[in-house]
């Protein structure tokens, strides 16, 4: 837990910090760091393999923003469709991994699976928020939390 508490905060600083960057150093940070992502979902992680061979993608073919239209969308349909395991990175300790539900608002709720750094992640995302908009440590507060559980 504590782990999850320092990454949350490490990742928290480094966004509050970046926030102070000029255009163009956010441009180039985006494009190497989804380049980095391309390569890593095509290596270990069988649905985005089969996706982009099929649609005849590679993760090098991306240089620029500008082509990100040739990147193949992942769909609701092909995640709900993947086989057990499929949409997770290998590699992965399951067992340190929590599922969260959606709401199911469009029809059917997805399970997606979420390791430790993801849940550092999205915390880090929330309380980044927060700050941006005036929120202080001594500011009283209301959580409402996803109910998570393990795989």
């Amino acid at each position: 837990m504590l782990g999850e508490v320092l990454t949350t905060w490490w990742l928290l600083h480094r966004a509050r910090a970046s926030s102070r960057r000029p255009p163009q150093w956010f441009q180039h940070r985006q494009e190497a760091t989804l380049r980095r992502l391309l390569v890593h979902a095509y290596r270990n992680v069988p649905l985005y393999r089969r996706l982009y061979d099929e649609a005849g993608f590679r993760p090098e073919m991306f240089r620029t923003l500008a082509d990100l239209t040739r990147i193949p969308p992942l769909t609701k349909a092909a995640l709900q469709a993947a086989r057990s395991g499929e949409a997770v990175a290998r590699g992965m300790d399951r067992t340190t991994c929590t599922v969260a539900s959606t709401s199911g608002s469009t029809g059917m709720p997805m399970q997606i699976v979420l390791g430790p750094f993801e849940r550092c992640w999205n915390r880090a995302v929330a309380w980044r928020i927060l700050f941006e908009h005036g929120f202080r440590w001594t500011d009283r507060t209301l959580e409402i939390r996803m109910r998570h559980h393990r795989v």
